[in-house]
């Protein structure tokens, strides 16, 4: 429900230039305006587009990431969901950053993280009511709109996860990644001590920060470098 895509501009230029990738950011359309999964709509038509037009954009169709940060990471997965489900392959990865998953709002971490001035319970709830309306918490929501509500996770690309101790998504994104495990997909995960969320863009001077970058563009590297990846 908030941000564009020219936002992360700078940030997504140095990765380029670090990775020697190509990054295409999505526009998706925002809550409550556009309701859920629209967003996910929005990334799955970029995904295709991507793949279409990839030649005449001098990139490889079959090694296209699908990556996201907080409430675009559960986009990113979601969009990830539909193309499994859709095109029946998988991208080359997806890159979820404490991203947001479940309605619900039933674990620990979201009752323990309120009041702080970040992203906490009160936010949440109110980003879901955007995001979902009168469907948020109810037994009618697709794994599209929130990805923790699928149950099967097979045939998934290999996956990055990482999460703040002190963020409302910290259980849930445990979770996803422990559910991947177990439908075997390859999962990197990173919990982060002391790191609330977002943690990475509000201190990114700070070591943990850096800590947080450099295993993430590690991840990335190898990922784009790996030619047995299916």
């Amino acid at each position: 429900m908030l941000g564009f895509a020219a936002q992360d501009d700078p940030w997504l230029k140095r990765l380029c230039s670090r990775l020697g990738c190509a990054v295409a950011a999505v526009d998706y359309r925002l809550a409550p305006e556009t309701p859920s999964p629209g967003a996910a709509e929005d990334g799955f038509t970029a995904y295709q587009w991507l793949v279409r037009e990839a030649e005449a954009l001098a990139l490889d169709n079959t090694r296209i990431g699908i990556a996201g940060q907080s409430g675009g990471g559960g986009i990113a997965a979601a969009t990830v969901l539909l193309v499994r489900d859709r095109v029946g392959s998988a991208p080359l990865f997806q890159s979820l950053t404490s991203p947001m998953l479940d309605d619900r709002n039933l674990t620990a971490s979201s009752h323990e993280i309120s009041d702080i001035g970040i992203w906490d319970r009160s936010t949440n709830i109110l980003a879901w009511q955007a995001i979902l309306g009168d469907r948020a918490g109810t037994d009618d929501v697709s794994p599209y709109s929130a990805p923790s509500r699928a149950e099967d996770l097979s045939a998934l690309p290999p996956t990055f996860v990482a999460v703040g101790e002190l963020d409302c998504f910290r259980d849930e994104d445990l979770d996803y990644a422990a559910r991947l495990r177990a439908h075997g997909v390859p999962v990197e995960l990173h919990l982060y001590p002391g790191a609330y969320h977002a943690f990475d863009l509000f201190a990114p001077e700070s070591q943990l920060a850096a800590t947080f970058q450099q295993s993430w563009f590690s991840y990335l590297a190898r990922q784009f470098q790996d030619t047995s990846t299916p």
